[in-house]
């Protein structure tokens, strides 16, 4: 899994934090809040584990179907963490410890792992866990499909053409089913793991 790779590599070659992201979103996010970024890079090695989330504004700018699932995801995590997170971004910074110790309890196929980290965190050790919020991370995907929006009179109306696609909300109430999914799961186990090392032993 790329992800868990990241870490591996990371770890190997003995980095001691690792921006973890993905690139079309960095791409955006460098061209669009160059300074915001260059910021945040700045400050990744001062924290163990460091969500990075979008702000109201950047969330407004994603498509129906994508920002009202990816709502639903949030406010269910909120739940679990205790408090309000923009977990579904993708981005990160993680340190050398937190890596490890992620890298020792992951199990999560693919994105699932943007909601499974932090309960890892959470539960199998005592890192912080720490939120940021930028402008950066804002919607990025309509830069794959130029050819298409030319045909069209801008993004905007490409978006509307996204928010009347049935086949894109399933899709995306399918991710939101699979983020929720893995976060009750990924809950249960750890909690239950943590107190069966807890619960004192019955002698004889």
């Amino acid at each position: 899994m790329a992800r868990r790779d990241a870490l591996r590599i990371a770890q190997q070659e003995n980095y001691t934090h690792i921006h973890l992201c993905d690139l079309d979103r960095a791409l955006h996010w460098a061209n669009t809040y160059p300074d915001e970024l260059k910021s945040i890079l700045d400050e990744i090695p001062h924290y163990d584990f460091l969500i990075l989330g979008r702000t109201q504004r950047a969330l407004e700018t994603h498509p129906k179907p994508q920002r009202l699932t990816e709502s639903l995801t949030n406010q269910f995590y909120q739940h679990l963490l205790g408090q309000y997170m923009d977990v579904n971004a993708a981005f990160r910074g993680i340190s050398s410890r937190a890596a490890k110790t992620i890298l020792n309890h992951s199990q999560a196929p693919s994105f699932e792992t943007d909601v499974e980290w932090p309960l890892i965190i959470k539960h199998k050790s005592k890192i912080p866990i720490s939120y940021i919020e930028v402008e950066g991370l804002e919607y990025e995907t309509h830069l794959k499909h130029h050819k298409e929006i030319e045909g069209l009179d801008g993004i905007e109306q490409w978006k509307r053409n996204v928010d009347q696609d049935p086949d894109e909300w399933l899709r995306r109430i399918i991710i939101s089913k699979r983020m929720i999914e893995t976060s009750i799961q990924t809950n249960q186990n750890l909690s239950r793991a943590r107190k069966n090392t807890t619960s004192p032993k019955a002698t004889n």
